[in-house]
C-alpha cells in the first residue's frame, strides 16, 4: 500500500498482474514524469538487477529515456517471484 502513491499524492503503482497460480505477480511503477520522459525519448534503454531488490521481490527492470544526452528512470517492473 505505501508504494501506491508518491509523497504528492500522485498514483506510482499503475498495474499489477498475477502471472501464475504460483501468486507470482508483475508491478510496474511510473510516475507522470516518467511517462512524459518515455513518451518524448527517441530511445529507450533497459537494464534488470537482482541484487538491489527488497528480499521479498525477485528482480527489478528500469526503463530509461534517454533526453539531452542522459538517461531518466521512466518505469520501474518489479517481479514478485515468490
Amino acid at each position: 500500500e505505501k508504494y501506491t502513491k508518491l509523497d504528492s499524492g500522485e498514483n506510482f503503482l499503475i498495474s499489477a498482474v498475477k502471472l501464475s497460480e504460483a501468486d507470482d505477480v508483475a508491478m510496474i511503477f511510473q510516475s507522470g514524469f516518467g511517462k512524459h520522459i518515455l513518451e518524448t525519448s527517441d530511445e529507450w534503454f533497459m537494464d534488470g538487477t537482482f541484487a538491489t531488490v527488497p528480499e521479498q521481490f525477485g528482480q527489478l527492470y528500469i526503463v530509461m529515456g534517454l533526453q539531452h544526452d542522459k538517461l531518466f528512470p521512466g518505469l520501474h517492473l518489479i517481479l514478485d517471484l515468490t
